[in-house]
């Protein structure tokens, strides 16, 4: 959220204040006119002139949503004495931010008091903090979750059914998937912790983001119910958090039926974090693009993109790595091949639309080159592109050596190598190092204001 007027500026996500200077040469200006990037929510905005005798004096503040809800007027006292006026004002973004800040009124000669005592009241910076720690939780709870349905559903179940990756002929060994399925089924108490503590995570990061956010108003806990029931913000976080219980409600009722291979399960476990996706697109920046409907949607198709090859990396780890370790040799071999063929599939068709959305998003958010060096947003993303490129590196290792070696070995080729499962797991461990770092640098983006 940025302020477009001419009084001051502002950054969502943070408490910032800019002084800007109005002098009126007639008297006192009916109105301060405050225009946003996007839009303001109506509740909780607040603004005090002072200078106006011994205390604070509270101004009225408008929004009038229907002409312009990117605006907000703050009516001045129509009669005060030469001086100098400092109006401090906060207001609540459409997407939980707080934005804050002051102007300077100068009526003749004076200069304004001191800005120390006046802004108490209007909230603290540490609530930005934890809210911010919120929405990286509940970004990488809803991406791991719905990357571990993905591999499972899409990748490991069909490798293991398929019996493997096996030489070409007729004599085939019609127990394999039998035995793989066994092996993988036995795999699924690990898989459904990591499943449960994802959802866990975007729980928390939602009453994160709320109790963050009250604080950073400067609201007490009574407000609460106006900020769930009346903002567009609350009402996500009741979406958000809704989410996670049915998605906890669904685990608790399948998660004994380990050998369901259903399409039916696979949504019923799936809908959940992608409606959270969804969510936090229609929360964010994208929803203050010209384009809102566009913007949305490029950016839930970027995170879904996301969860298919970050959250898949995690499930990795359970769903082929452990299974393997479970399985003869022979057996070992093969299944491993066939879920890496399969996940390399994925991880190429995820990065290229991860590459085109990104580009879209970045586009739409950075007005210039210049802002990529000059301005906090385009900093944090110089640091997400390196974390990506790091990434396509390691996932360029697994798709050129780890890849072959398994596929080579699986079906009985010279260069193959069936110890190459030990290189494919700590490929999998430094890449996952990388995607932890870049989604927090991904919450940090989402807290932070764009140039453009």
């Amino acid at each position: 959220m940025v302020l477009m007027g001419v009084f001051a500026s502002a950054a969502g996500g943070q408490v910032s204040r800019q002084t800007t200077e109005v002098s009126p040469a007639r008297g006192v200006p009916e109105f301060l006119r405050l225009g946003f990037s996007g839009p303001l929510e109506t509740p909780f905005a607040d603004a005090r002139i002072v200078g106006v005798g011994d205390r604070a004096l509270r101004l009225p503040v408008i929004i009038d949503t229907d002409v312009d809800p990117n605006a907000a007027r703050i009516r001045l006292p129509g009669a005060i004495a030469p001086g100098g006026y400092t109006v401090y004002w906060r207001i609540m973004s459409a997407d939980g931010h707080a934005v804050t800040g002051d102007s300077v009124v100068r009526v003749g000669a004076g200069n304004a008091p001191p800005a120390a005592a006046a802004n108490a009241a209007f909230g603290s910076g540490h609530g930005a903090w934890i809210a911010a720690i919120g929405r990286t939780l509940v970004i990488a709870g809803a991406v791991v979750a719905l990357g571990l349905v993905a591999l499972r559903w899409v990748i490991a179940d069909p490798a293991a059914a398929g019996g493997g990756l096996r030489p070409p002929g007729p004599a085939r060994d019609e127990h394999a998937g039998d035995r793989m399925l066994g092996a993988l089924a036995a795999s699924m108490p690990s898989w459904w912790r990591r499943w449960s503590l994802a959802v866990t995570a975007w729980f928390v990061g939602a009453v994160m983001m709320l109790v963050g956010t009250l604080p950073t108003l400067g609201l007490a806990p009574s407000d609460l119910g106006v900020v769930l029931g009346d903002t567009r913000f609350g009402r996500t976080m009741l979406v958000i958090s809704g989410a996670a219980v049915i998605a906890a409600v669904a685990g608790a009722a399948l998660i004994g039926v380990n050998g369901d291979r259903r399409r039916s399960t696979a949504v019923a476990l799936a809908a959940p974090p992608a409606a959270v996706i969804v969510a936090m697109s229609w929360l964010g920046h994208a929803s203050l693009a010209t384009d809102r409907t566009l913007n949305i949607g490029v950016d839930a198709v970027h995170t879904a993109a996301t969860a298919a090859w970050i959250g898949g990396l995690v499930g990795l780890g359970y769903l082929v790595i452990t299974p393997t370790a479970r399985l003869a040799l022979g057996d070992g071999v093969a299944y491993a091949a066939a879920a890496v063929v399969r996940f390399s599939s994925l991880a190429v068709a995820a990065v290229a639309v991860l590459v085109v959305t990104g580009v879209y998003r970045a586009l739409a958010e950075v007005g210039a080159l210049g802002d990529l060096t000059g301005t906090v947003y385009g900093r944090v993303l110089l640091i997400k592109l390196g974390l990506f490129a790091g990434m396509l590196v390691l996932g360029g290792y697994n798709r050129f050596v780890v890849h072959p070696r398994l596929e080579r070995a699986a079906l009985g080729l010279p260069g193959g190598d069936a110890a190459a499962t030990r290189l494919l797991g700590r490929s999998i461990r430094a890449e996952l190092g990388f995607a932890a770092a870049l989604i927090a640098t991904v919450g940090i983006l989402v807290s932070t204001a764009p140039p453009g």
